[in-house]
């Protein structure tokens, strides 16, 4: 389903790309071109009356790993049967210069 976070597929079309700005991350991701922005300027969360099929995230470094939670998940983002409350969190750390 376009919209699942995180990304629990391998193989065919299962690649991200990752863009960063001095504000913002980008993931543009292979499969149906989804894209996640995510501030990385401390703003808070949208208001919880916001839903969005791929949630809204926000980032923080935390030395070489990127933080990022995510919440608002419209009803429509079914993570395994996760409820619209869920609280997704990931963690990017860089392994290797081509590598996360």
């Amino acid at each position: 389903m376009p919209g699942d976070m995180p990304n629990l597929l391998a193989g065919y079309n299962a690649n991200f790309q990752v863009y960063q700005s001095a504000d913002d991350v980008v993931i543009l991701r292979e499969m149906i071109h989804d894209v996640r922005v995510i501030p990385l300027d401390g703003r808070p969360h949208l208001n919880q009356n916001v839903r969005q099929l791929l949630g809204d995230a926000r980032g923080r470094w935390e030395g070489d790993t990127l933080v990022v939670e995510t919440t608002n998940f419209s009803s429509l983002s079914n993570l395994r049967g996760a409820s619209s409350n869920l609280r997704l969190v990931d963690r990017f750390t860089r392994i290797a210069p081509d590598t996360l």
